[in-house]
């Protein structure tokens, strides 16, 4: 009966010790995310930034060609 007790309490003590171990781990899981997921942010920030910029150069870029196209679709339109 003692053997038995102990078996039982020894089978106890490890189940615990087991569900710690998860929650242990689950809590270390969700903090790597947490600080791995905002360098995540900051660069898809980032990249949204400069892809905005990138769009602005090019149309800037694109301006005077875009004027130029008008100025001879009115220059067309100015002969008819």
């Amino acid at each position: 009966v003692d053997l038995e007790n102990r078996l039982s309490e020894e089978h106890k003590l490890r189940k615990s010790a087991e569900r710690k171990i998860k929650s242990l781990q689950e809590k270390l899981d969700y903090a790597h995310q947490e600080r791995f997921g905002d360098r995540r942010q900051r660069y898809n920030l980032k990249l949204k930034q400069v892809i905005q910029t990138a769009g602005r150069r090019k149309m800037i870029m694109m301006e005077p060609m875009i004027r130029f196209v008008r100025i001879q679709l009115i220059m067309l339109h100015l002969k008819r």
